[in-house]
């Protein structure tokens, strides 16, 4: 589980993501999983939080099938149910909640001529958009539009962290406040969706620039966390140097 927030223009589409995983007890197992790939010959970006390894899984699923990011979208939902039942087969054994993930999609739909982001659960979702609350079932792909995040934050950090979005021109600056939001929300057992389980941002925060043709990548700011330790979500700068400083 982990944090990642898609901002969709029509320039392009900016992500930002943390890079930690760790174990069913909250242990950091790892502090640069990347939850996010590119996949620069569909011009098009993949994610997901939730289980570990689906994001890696699921781009060698998708390997060299697919001539575009609409080809992609008419064959992702298959290819994420066969990761999902081959990720449930290898821990049916094993204790704990059944493995759920979400996964994110974003890219330049030719067909449609704009960028175009989109959510994909193993379970079903219940989401907020413009202050309305819904369901959507599993295994259904669904377009989300403006600014999207895989995780809950709490009213308190988006003061705590300046999370604007009627005023924040700078949306790159928007997605990793809201990041950092979400990190102060983890949890040793989790809240919401998460409810009973670990919940955890950390590692790195990383951003993602999707633009047509290009793919630009980067880490913008770390998090003192170890491996084989719990979480200590307060460990640490709480937002990058270059969000706190004054401008001159």
């Amino acid at each position: 589980m982990s944090a990642i927030v898609t901002i969709k223009g029509d320039d392009g589409i900016i992500v930002a993501f943390d890079t930690i995983s760790y174990d069913m007890d909250g242990t950091v197992l790892s502090t640069t999983a990347c939850k996010v790939l590119p996949l620069m010959e569909l011009n098009c970006i993949i994610g997901s939080v939730g289980a570990a390894g689906v994001t890696t899984a699921l781009r060698d699923k998708i390997a060299a099938k697919y001539a575009d990011f609409d080809d992609l979208l008419a064959g992702i939902v298959d290819d994420f149910r066969d990761v999902h039942d081959d990720l449930v087969q290898l821990c049916w054994q094993e204790p704990g909640p059944t493995p759920n993930a979400t996964v994110m999609l974003g890219g330049w739909s030719g067909q449609r001529n704009q960028f175009e982001t989109y959510r994909l659960s193993s379970r079903d979702k219940e989401i907020v958009a413009e202050g309305e609350l819904s369901t959507s079932p599993a295994f259904s792909l669904v377009p989300t539009d403006g600014c999207w995040v895989s995780s809950a934050y709490n009213a308190e950090d988006m003061r705590r962290f300046g999370v604007d979005f009627e005023n924040e021109a700078n949306l790159i600056n928007l997605a990793v406040r809201i990041v950092c939001a979400c990190r102060a929300a983890s949890s040793a057992r989790g809240t919401g969706d998460f409810e009973g389980v670990p919940y955890g941002v950390g590692g790195q925060l990383q951003m993602l620039l999707l633009e047509r043709g290009r793919i630009t990548q980067w880490v913008t700011h770390r998090w003192p966390d170890e491996v084989g330790k719990p979480l200590d979500a307060a460990a640490g700068d709480p937002l990058p140097d270059w969000l706190t400083q004054p401008s001159s």
